[in-house]
């Protein structure tokens, strides 16, 4: 079972982008990375095609970033927190947060 999973909420540990918090939109488990709202931004410059109807210019993209600058956020603490999982009734993996033992529910 994956510590961060699609829907949650998580702050950036380390690098460029460090305290930012943001939603995970996608993950790629053979990359080890995750695509995060409003984190690692690049610019793409777009060349304009006229079949398609795109107009060109410069485009903010989000970029995968490495799972393990990753921490899950904390509603509670408000504060970022490790992940506990633990196998619950029918032999279910059920996270936890490690600091207040609080069930994980996703947003």
């Amino acid at each position: 079972m994956k510590r961060i999973k699609k829907g949650d909420i998580v702050i950036v540990r380390s690098g460029n982008d460090k305290g930012r918090q943001g939603k995970v939109m996608r993950i790629f488990p053979k990359k080890n990375k995750a695509l995060v709202e409003n984190v690692a931004i690049l610019k793409k410059y777009v060349k304009a095609n006229a079949q398609q109807n795109i107009t060109g210019g410069i485009v903010p993209q989000e970029s995968p970033i490495a799972l393990s600058k990753l921490s899950l956020y904390n509603p509670e603490t408000q504060k970022r927190d490790k992940v506990v999982i633990k196998i619950g009734e029918n032999n279910k993996k059920i996270r936890y947060f490690h600091s207040n033992n609080k069930k994980i529910e996703l947003n």
